[in-house]
C-alpha cells in the first residue's frame, strides 16, 4: 500500500519533533518515547516521513517539552508561549517532601516555581512538589516538578499528592470504587493500593496536580 506523502506542515512538524529530539533527548529517540510515552516505532516512523504524529500526539509532545502546539504541528507560531506580562505571575513554593500529617504551609521549601495568575482560586494557595520516584513514569519522572492545588478530597481519575499509612507524600492516580478507594501508578511494576472505606482515614490527600514540568 502507498503511503501518502506528508504534506509541508506535517514534514515542519516532523522537523520540529527531530529539534526536540536532538536538543532535549540527545538525539536518542528511545530518550523521546519513554518521556512522551509514545511507542518507539512511531517514533522512528516520524522521522522516516512515513508519518505525522497525531492531534493526541502533538499534545503529549507539547506538554512534555513544554513547547507551543501550533509551533509543533508546523504552523507559523513561535516555539514558545510569550511569558505573561509584569504582575501576571505569581511565585509557588516547591516541596520535595511532605511528611504524613504535615500542614504544606508550615514547610520549608526548597525553591519556588512561577506561574500564571489565571490558575490561582480564591483562597488557595498552590505549590509545587518534585517528584521523588519513578511510580509516574514514563509521563512523570523522577525530578519533575507538579503544580498542586491543595485540597483533602478529589475526584475519580485525579492526580493526587497524597499521604498513605503515616508515609511521606507520593504521586498517584485515585480511583474510586464502590466500597472502596485505590491509588494507581502508571509504572506497571507498582501494585495499586486498595483502600476500604473503613481505612479510608489512614489515606491523606494533599492536593490534585493540575500542571506538570518537566525537567531534562
Amino acid at each position: 500500500m502507498r503511503i501518502r506523502e506528508l504534506n509541508q506542515e506535517e514534514q515542519e512538524s516532523v522537523k520540529r519533533i527531530s529539534y526536540l529530539i536532538d536538543t532535549y533527548c540527545d538525539g536518542r529517540q528511545i530518550e523521546f518515547s519513554k518521556r512522551t510515552g509514545i511507542q518507539k516505532s512511531s517514533v522512528s516512523q516520524y522521522m522516516s516521513f512515513l508519518h505525522a504524529p497525531t492531534l493526541n500526539n502533538c499534545i503529549k509532545i507539547a506538554e512534555t517539552f513544554n513547547v507551543n502546539l501550533d509551533w509543533l504541528r508546523g504552523l507559523d507560531a513561535p516555539m514558545r508561549t510569550p511569558a505573561p506580562s509584569e504582575g501576571q505571575v505569581y511565585s509557588v513554593p516547591v516541596y520535595d517532601n511532605i511528611p504524613s500529617g504535615a500542614k504544606v504551609a508550615s514547610l520549608q521549601s526548597k525553591d519556588s516555581e512561577e506561574i500564571s495568575r489565571k490558575y490561582l482560586e480564591k483562597d488557595k494557595e498552590l505549590f509545587a512538589f518534585e517528584i521523588a520516584d519513578d511510580a509516574m513514569s514514563p509521563r512523570i519522572l523522577k525530578g519533575d516538578i507538579v503544580i498542586v492545588t491543595p485540597q483533602s478530597d478529589a475526584e475519580n481519575e485525579d492526580l493526587v499528592i497524597v499521604s498513605l499509612c503515616g508515609k511521606d507524600a507520593v504521586c498517584r492516580r485515585l480511583m474510586k470504587y464502590q466500597g472502596s478507594t485505590a491509588l494507581f501508578a502508571n509504572n506497571p511494576t507498582i501494585a495499586p493500593v486498595y483502600i476500604s472505606e473503613e481505612d479510608r482515614d489512614k489515606m491523606q490527600i494533599i492536593g490534585k496536580v493540575i500542571e506538570l514540568r518537566a525537567r531534562f
